[in-house]
C-alpha cells in the first residue's frame, strides 16, 4: 500500500522533522559533520530557487527539525534533495550503507502566530539556529 498524498498549502510555514533509521546516532556532531550538514542544507535552499525559505533549524544526533516557508509542493522537492544528499554524504562520512532515514519526513503546517512561536521556541531550545529573512531582490 502506498503512502497517502501530502496536502500542501498554496504557500505557508511548515515544521519539518526527519529521523535517522532506528534512531541511530548517524548525525553526531563534529567539525566535519557540521560542515557537511551545513553545506548540504545551504545547497538545498539554493537549489529551491526561492520557493523554499529556511527560517530555523536544529540537527540532533539522530534527527533534525526545520522551520521553513514553502510555496506549493516545493517542500517535497527540497526535502528529497536534502535527505538524499545528507544520506549520501553523511553515510560516507560515518561509513553507513543501507537505509538512512527511518520513514517519510513529517511536515506539519504552522497555522498561526502562536504555533509559530511554539515551534521556534522548540527549535531554539534544542540548540537550533535561526536565519534572518532574506530581503527581496
Amino acid at each position: 500500500m502506498g503512502w497517502p498524498l501530502r496536502m500542501f498549502q498554496e504557500e505557508g510555514l511548515y515544521f519539518v522533522t526527519s529521523r535517522c533509521y532506528q534512531g541511530r546516532l548517524l548525525l553526531r556532531p563534529s567539525a566535519e559533520m557540521n560542515e557537511v550538514v551545513g553545506g548540504v542544507l545551504a545547497r538545498a535552499v539554493q537549489h529551491s530557487a526561492g520557493t523554499v525559505r529556511l527560517h530555523a533549524f536544529t540537527f540532533a544526533s539522530n534527527h533534525f527539525h526545520l522551520l521553513v516557508w514553502a510555496r506549493g509542493a516545493a517542500l517535497a522537492s527540497f526535502m528529497q534533495y536534502l535527505r538524499a544528499n545528507l544520506s549520501k554524504k553523511v553515510g560516507r562520512l560515518v561509513d553507513w550503507s543501507g537505509g538512512f532515514w527511518e520513514r517519510r519526513y513529517s511536515a506539519e503546517p504552522v497555522l498561526d502566530d502562536t504555533a509559530l512561536v511554539g515551534r521556534l521556541r522548540y527549535v531554539l531550545a534544542h540548540g537550533g539556529a535561526t536565519l534572518a529573512p532574506s530581503s527581496p531582490a
